[in-house]
């Protein structure tokens, strides 16, 4: 929030300044979906079994840029009450809107178990529960009466049930996003 995405340390690894960005060892890169890919490829290829299965690997990269439809609906609800975007001129057709999205994301992408690729998560959870987890909070309801798709919230309990290191989603020293959420709340 201090601009350390735009000082030439932070430039070194991402040239365009944005988030997230990667450094490994002497290796560089931007963009949240290469990070990843990067990531599974190199540390947890279960997430990402690209050696064994491109199918699989094309349905998660599908899953993933699919979002990015999604995203455009996330912004005037969550980023509205986050404070990092403005309120729609519609809020009730915005809060529509995305309630649609999300369930068909989810229609698409999540029909065969409870995941993407199934009853084990991959790298395309991995991106978008954290979206779908802030759209979950009270304060989506409280401050813009958003309520999420009740699949949306199975979604995230089960990704949370099944991915350990997905506590701080909920805890993090106030940085969480349920903790970030619960303070707009007020």
């Amino acid at each position: 929030m201090s601009g350390a995405h735009k000082k030439p340390e932070y430039l070194a690894i991402h040239p365009y300044g944005q988030i997230p960005g990667l450094k490994d060892g002497d290796f560089c890169l931007g963009e949240s979906s290469a990070i990843m890919r990067y990531m599974a490829m190199a540390y947890g290829q279960k997430y990402y079994p690209a050696a064994t299965s491109p199918q699989t690997c094309a349905k998660i990269d599908f899953a993933m840029d699919a979002i990015g439809i999604v995203y455009k609906a996330h912004t005037p609800i969550v980023y509205n009450v986050f404070g990092f975007g403005s309120a729609p001129d519609d809020q009730q057709a915005a809060n529509k809107a995305y309630c649609e999205a999300i369930e068909k994301w989810l229609d698409i992408h999540v029909k065969d178990g409870k995941f993407v690729t199934g009853d084990f998560p991959s790298i395309a959870d991995f991106k978008v529960v954290p979206f779908f987890y802030a759209a979950i909070q009270p304060a989506m309801k409280e401050k813009v009466g958003f309520e999420p798709p009740a699949r949306a919230v199975k979604y995230c309990e089960d990704f949370i049930a099944a991915v350990s290191a997905s506590s701080f989603l909920q805890d993090a020293g106030g940085y969480s996003i349920k903790e970030y959420a619960a303070s707009k709340e007020k």
